[in-house]
């Protein structure tokens, strides 16, 4: 279910289409002048220039490169050796489990169709090769999306995986609705494809066992994925009969199908083969990477047998002798890629500060700087920090969403300050969207919610 995008939909850019850098400066008095000037050299610390950016680069790649020969946390091979060939069809339930939502739908791969003459377009005499790769290969439906609320995260693994299984069981009952109307047979089984976005160890590509995790989840690691997610599912095969505790909400009047897995892969595998599948065929091109930008920031890249580790390789030739190379999950942002960001005084303060806080310290500090998740949270405590040590405000005087820790979202900025360029607008919505408590002597003023929107705009860029 990945997009060939890079850029998860629940996270947007911050900027504005039209944002140059400066919001209604025209009239700026004097005290409005010294406020940005404040809040800019407050902010200096996140200003990265491209020569270091640059020097970042090369380091990661030396460092990448020695995590692919010795880490066991990182660039971990999966079982896929190949890339699809755009040819591939068929009908299946797709599972998308990611750090903010759960996605449920039905893909159907149409492979290389025919044109109105019957003849394959697939023809390697075709002289319309363009022309086939932008006709549609994939046709989705019923896609269903769920927020997966935190209680959920924080809850048993079972509750988590129950709530999923109601989620596909009314995809699946929608599915069938035509069969009940018509008459025709109910499937015995309907076979599945999961993408989850976290890391995985494989066997095969139908099975996978978790490990440990981040985005606020505390599911325990070296759980088996696919069996828990068939058992969350396994109750909707039986008649409402012989289930006496399925809520009335999820009652089906008849059993659905059972389920059988076909692949399991990491998000951004998923990400890389879907783009393979689809852009294979244009002219002098290759896939080069799968890539999320979302609640979390990962990576996925073919790599050489040669450039793993000898216990890496051997798990990948032992089941595919002929192979040469596998996909690479490569997790980046765990923390062996830290030593680059502390050596080039990348990380600040406040990125200490988010780091220490979280469930996991130095888990994955690259994905605190980088992934949606944490992104609304950066800019609440250097917000918090610049009132309370510059402009000289207590906590007390300040909203509840600046004190309390993950109240400030990523999704309020990108969808709603991010969106509104005047001053007086943004300083009306902040008043109505973050008002400070009534015995406050403190409120949202033009400087203020200047300062405000130049610290999102830092962090993000």
């Amino acid at each position: 279910m990945s997009q060939t995008s890079a850029m998860d939909e629940d996270y947007p850019s911050l900027d504005h289409e039209s944002y140059d850098g400066n919001y209604t400066d025209h009239g700026m008095d004097n005290g409005q002048q010294n406020s940005d000037d404040t809040i800019d050299k407050f902010l200096r610390p996140l200003v990265v220039s491209d020569s270091t950016l640059h020097r970042l680069a090369c380091r990661f790649r030396h460092v990448y490169r020695d995590l692919a020969l010795t880490s066991d946390q990182q660039f971990l091979p999966t079982p896929v050796t190949r890339l699809p060939t755009g040819q591939e069809t068929g009908r299946y339930l797709a599972i998308d489990v990611g750090g903010t939502n759960l996605r449920v739908a039905f893909i159907e791969l149409l492979g290389e169709s025919k044109d109105e003459n019957g003849t394959s377009t697939g023809s390697p005499t075709s002289r319309d090769t363009m022309r086939r790769a932008q006709r549609q290969r994939v046709n989705r439906t019923l896609e269903r999306l769920w927020p997966i609320g935190e209680h959920l995260k924080k809850d048993q693994a079972d509750d988590l995986f129950l709530w999923i299984g109601d989620c596909m069981a009314e995809v699946v009952a929608e599915s069938l609705a035509p069969n009940l109307a018509n008459g025709t047979p109910i499937p015995e089984e309907l076979e599945m494809g999961i993408t989850f976005s976290f890391p995985m160890m494989q066997e095969s590509l139908s099975e996978a066992r978790l490990m440990p995790m981040g985005k606020g989840f505390a599911i325990p690691s070296n759980l088996d994925l696919g069996g828990i997610l068939l058992a969350g599912y396994d109750r909707h095969t039986r008649r409402p009969l012989e289930n006496g505790q399925q809520s009335a909400k999820r009652q089906k009047r008849f059993a659905l199908p059972k389920l059988k897995i076909a692949a399991i892969t990491n998000d951004t595998v998923a990400t890389l083969a879907s783009l393979a599948y689809l852009v294979k065929s244009l002219p002098n091109s290759r896939v080069a990477m799968g890539i999320i930008v979302g609640t979390g920031c990962n990576a996925t890249i073919p790599m050489s047998l040669k450039d793993l580790h000898e216990s890496k390789a051997k798990h990948v030739s032992s089941r595919h002798p002929d192979a040469v190379e596998t996909i690479i999950n490569t997790e980046w942002t765990i923390n062996g890629a830290a030593p680059p960001l502390h050596e080039l005084n990348i990380t600040t303060t406040w990125d200490t500060m988010l780091d220490q806080a979280c469930a996991r310290p130095g888990f994955q500090p690259f994905e605190y700087m980088t992934g949606g998740r944490y992104i609304g949270e950066l800019v609440r405590i250097i917000f918090y920090d610049y009132l309370t040590s510059v402009v000289g405000l207590s906590k007390r005087e300040l909203p509840a969403n600046l004190i309390q820790e993950y109240a400030l979202t990523t999704a309020y900025l990108s969808s709603s300050v991010a969106q509104i360029q005047s001053d007086p607008e943004l300083v009306q919505h902040l008043t109505n969207t973050l008002p400070p408590p009534e015995s406050s002597d403190w409120g949202w003023d033009t400087n203020s919610a200047r300062s405000f929107r130049k610290v999102a705009q830092a962090v993000q860029t």
